[in-house]
């Protein structure tokens, strides 16, 4: 429901929920409404690797490689070498003309 949404990107200052929600639209190839999601969660706290990670889906699925690629050096140096982030990001650099990731 749409309504619930819109009441909790409004009111809600709790990173968890809007990041759960940017997963969700992510898992559901919803990209659009996941970024406005994730990029709240991310001014929330900057320091959630799952974020970025995440962040880096949707800008795969607009085919924007160098963001991308921003946000899982993000996500790695705020995780600690967060595996997904590592995996995807080599992913990517091996296959430099294709946008085969796991999205």
């Amino acid at each position: 429901n749409f309504i619930f949404l819109w009441i909790v990107y409004k009111y809600t200052s709790n990173q968890e929920s809007y990041k759960f929600i940017g997963r969700v639209f992510v898992n559901n190839n919803h990209f659009d409404l996941a970024h406005i999601y994730l990029q709240r969660a991310k001014e929330l706290c900057y320091i959630d690797p799952e974020v970025h990670y995440l962040l880096a889906m949707c800008y795969l699925n607009a085919k924007d490689i160098d963001m991308a690629k921003k946000s899982l050096n993000i996500s790695l140096e705020k995780g600690f070498g967060y595996y997904p982030a590592k995996r995807m990001l080599s992913e990517l650099d091996n296959n430099k003309n294709s946008f085969d990731c796991d999205i």
